[in-house]
């Protein structure tokens, strides 16, 4: 994580885990177990992510502000 603030990252123990967070701030990502998952937040400010045990799954948010994402059952 680069440039952030005010930030709480919940992660699991999984395999072949990628968290990227560059210039963020309060940002809250509860990551719930899974095989692939990766998280890329650029720019990105209020954002919450509540992810969940699907695999290969990527949730990529570049210059958002005030979001908040429940993505289920996606790949």
């Amino acid at each position: 994580m680069e440039n952030s603030k005010n930030r709480t990252i919940f992660a699991d123990d999984s395999a072949n885990r990628t968290i990227l967070a560059e210039k963020c701030e309060n940002n809250t990502i509860f990551p719930k177990p899974a095989k692939i998952i990766r998280f890329l937040l650029k720019n990105s400010k209020n954002t919450t992510i509540f992810a969940d045990n699907s695999e290969y799954r990527t949730i990529l948010g570049e210059n958002c502000e005030n979001n908040t994402i429940f993505d289920e059952k996606q790949q």
